[in-house]
């Protein structure tokens, strides 16, 4: 009996392969060899024919138009000069195939600011709906051309399914770079919900961020800012926000004075308590004395105006509407408190990094400041009480 030798070359596999994808082209492949046909038409010449029809012309020059060309405009069509838009448009709609959509959507996802292709799709609805297509995005085209704004008809379904930024790209068949999704992106923080911001990497986030032009960034950041609680925020997009918009504990800056007045005062609570964490965690004091401190400042956040760390001396300036508080860091130091207008003639020009002065030109002790007590929060707890409650006797006071 012969024996049969079985010998397939690497080449060979190769080779077949290629003869296979020839004799069997896939839908990408019919279609892009499709697109390279429809791109050999002479546009320029084809335009400068289209010119010079009359608006009464142009259905009968439209079906004298071969296939090619009528793709041609299709493929093209984001290319075409704005004065032809309707013509093209019009000649498109009279040779309506079902192979246009997909090519128009394409257009729409690169270019969806051109009204031409909307109206496109609002001219062929009807025929759309008969086709009835079965894949995403082609099956929801109706339902986001039948709508004034399409890209606000598809920022709430991305936000009533919930779906993710990956999960949407995906979905509607995108790219990272198409301008429908800049677009999208543009829009969708301002009117997003909790789920859409917490199911996204925050890195993620701090790049969709990072790609949002001014207005839609202010006005994201402040739905961001309104949606979550002040010790929910995320440092990273925090900083963003004060690079890009300006610290919002200065109340000169009139960008933070633009947004609103939730968005302004939860932003300025959580720089002013990031200040009041990085003092009270370089004190000269032991762990939990440093904490018992910061929690207790911490919870009148909501009534600090301004926290300013005055880092190469270890002071802490607290500014409320009437008092300011000062804080050292040092061991064996007192704060103080004074009353605001005494603050501003006496010490406000210290609370800088470039004109601070020592701690002993920071504490003036005043007798009966509120009631019998004295202007000083002590420390250190005694038989009477702990250190919190004498405080309290006195911000509480101040603070009506």
């Amino acid at each position: 009996m012969k024996k049969f030798v079985f010998k397939f070359t690497p080449q060979k596999l190769i080779d077949t392969a290629e003869d296979i994808k020839r004799r069997f082209p896939s839908t990408n492949q019919l279609a892009q060899e499709r697109k390279n046909k429809y791109q050999q038409v002479d546009l320029e010449e084809l335009l400068a024919r289209i010119r010079k029809w009359k608006n009464s012309e142009v259905r009968s020059y439209a079906g004298q138009l071969k296939n090619r060309e009528v793709y041609s405009l299709a493929y093209n069509f984001n290319q075409i000069p704005e004065e032809l838009h309707e013509v093209v448009k019009s000649i498109l709609v009279y040779r309506f195939k079902k192979s246009m959509v997909k090519v128009m959507w394409g257009n729409f996802c690169k270019n969806p600011d051109n009204r031409a292709i909307t109206s496109f799709f609002n001219d062929t609805i009807n025929r759309v709906k008969v086709i009835k297509f079965s894949n995403t995005p082609y099956s929801l085209l109706v339902r986001i051309f039948s709508t004034p704004d399409p890209i606000d008809w598809i920022i709430d379904y991305i936000i009533d399914l919930g779906f993710s930024y990956s999960k949407w790209i995906e979905y509607f068949q995108l790219t990272e770079k198409s301008q429908l999704v800049q677009s999208v992106i543009g829009r969708l923080f301002i009117k997003a919900n909790r789920r859409i911001f917490e199911q996204e990497d925050n890195l993620l986030l701090l790049k969709l961020f990072s790609s949002l032009r001014t207005e839609s960034f202010r006005k994201s950041a402040e739905n961001y800012l309104e949606i979550f609680n002040v010790y929910e925020f995320d440092e990273e997009l925090m900083e963003l926000f004060k690079d890009r918009i300006g610290d919002p504990v200065e109340n000169y800056l009139s960008s933070w004075n633009d947004m609103s007045e939730v968005a302004r005062r939860k932003a300025r609570q959580w720089f002013n308590n990031k200040e009041m964490k990085e003092f009270f965690a370089s004190i000269d004091a032991n762990e939990e004395e440093a904490q018992r401190r910061f929690e207790y400042w911490q919870n009148y956040n909501e009534s600090i105006e301004k926290v300013k760390y005055i880092r190469y001396r270890l002071q802490l300036f607290l500014v409320f509407d009437k008092f300011v508080v000062i804080e050292f860091g040092e061991k064996g130091n007192a704060a103080y408190i004074y009353d605001k207008v005494y603050f501003n003639k006496h010490f406000a020009n210290y609370m800088n990094d470039y004109n601070s002065v020592n701690n002993n030109r920071l504490k003036h002790k005043m007798e009966k400041f509120v009631g019998s007590e004295d202007n000083r929060i002590i420390h250190r707890d005694t038989t009477s009480g702990y250190w919190e409650q004498k405080a309290d006797n006195k911000v509480k006071v101040l603070l009506r």
